[in-house]
């Protein structure tokens, strides 16, 4: 299961990466835990865990809360 994801501002291609892969690059680069991501999405964090190793796909709700809370497009 992979998506594009189109990478905003400098750069200006699109990056072919599941994702968790796409969610760990912005946990990272926001400095922020997987906990404090799995907090602000309203789940567990081993739920978050999962999805991050791209071992679930996240419903269509929560893909939802992903997209606005994040740079992911």
């Amino acid at each position: 299961f992979s998506l594009f994801f189109y990478i905003p501002p400098k750069t200006k291609q699109v990056l072919k990466m599941t994702l968790g892969e796409a969610l760990r690059q912005f946990r990272i680069k926001n400095d922020m835990s997987q906990k404090q991501v799995a907090f602000s999405l309203k789940i567990s964090t081993e739920y978050y865990c999962k999805i991050e190793n791209d071992k679930v796909i996240p419903s269509k709700n929560l893909l939802s809360k992903i997209y606005d809370r994040t740079e992911l497009k």
